[in-house]
């Protein structure tokens, strides 16, 4: 009977330690649970506040990029307004002399000043077109809805009027098309991409120019000489040109207005093309 005794005794003692233990084992892991709620506060407030750090940093360093940009804007645009007044002052004043002073001039000496003027002329070209495209970065679209196949009817037009294509081309333009954008951009566009389908399918034979509508947008084919896609990257940077000026003149502007002008419409602009078979541009406008 003692024994038994003895044996609830340290039974008891047993439960009372194992229940002192769980009570230890129970704190320690609140305390655990506190820490560990406690470290995941602290680790959310500071990716808090270096995303707002972050997100500070980008907007500063944006409001830089763009207050930098728009001063290199206003000084190509000054620059070039500059330069606009010079050059044509040069070429005024080499036509004056060629007429005024014809008899006293050798033939060289004559054609010496038909190539300043020349030269001055394709410069003051170059200038306008430097100074469109800087308007253009400062221009906010405005955006109606218009006839698409109406205006390319026009534009197509005014190509032919201007002796832009070869008199047998024939245009082939989806009707029914319509767009949402501002029509005077919008004109730019279609007036560089046909201007271009028809410069380029000049030497071809029965030159055929497209205009239509795809799944994600606009295209003018055409089936001129074409390119090979290889410097499909270079063509919508300004001044980069795939063919001699002697060949096929211009001032290596009008692709770069056209992409700027998309993307101010929320579009993209791509190309497709195979030197010796023709050259589709796509854009679209959002």
């Amino acid at each position: 009977m003692k024994e038994l005794m003895e044996l609830q005794r340290e039974m008891n003692q047993a439960l009372i330690i194992s229940s002192l233990r769980q009570h230890e084992l129970t704190e320690i892991a609140e305390k655990a649970v506190a820490a560990l709620a406690e470290s995941e506060a602290k680790i959310r407030i500071t990716a808090e506040e270096t995303r707002a750090l972050l997100e500070a940093e980008v907007k500063h360093r944006t409001a830089d990029l763009l207050a930098a940009n728009e001063q290199l804007q206003g000084f190509t645009y000054s620059v070039a307004h500059d330069l606009r007044q010079q050059i044509r002052g040069i070429s005024s004043n080499a036509s004056i002399l060629l007429l005024d002073a014809s008899d006293a001039l050798d033939n060289e000496s004559k054609r010496t000043l038909d190539r300043l003027v020349d030269s001055a002329r394709k410069l003051a070209t170059l200038v306008d077109d430097l100074l469109g495209y800087a308007r253009l970065g400062r221009q906010e679209p405005n955006k109606v809805p218009f006839d698409f196949s109406a205006l390319a009817e026009e534009v197509a037009a005014f190509q032919i009027e201007r002796g832009k294509c070869s008199t047998n081309t024939v245009f082939k333009i989806e009707p029914g098309l319509y767009a949402r954008g501002d029509l005077l951009l919008i004109r730019i566009v279609v007036e560089n991409l046909l201007d271009n389908a028809c410069k380029y399918s000049r030497k071809t034979e029965y030159p055929v120019i497209e205009v239509g509508h795809a799944d994600r947008g606009f295209y003018i084919r055409d089936n001129g000489i074409g390119f090979d896609m290889q410097f499909q990257p270079k063509l919508f940077q300004p001044f980069e040109r795939l063919h001699p000026e002697s060949e096929f003149t211009g001032t290596g502007i009008g692709l770069a207005n056209v992409k700027r002008i998309v993307e101010k419409h929320g579009g993209k602009v791509w190309a497709e093309g195979k030197a010796g078979a023709g050259a589709t541009f796509h854009f679209s406008l959002e």
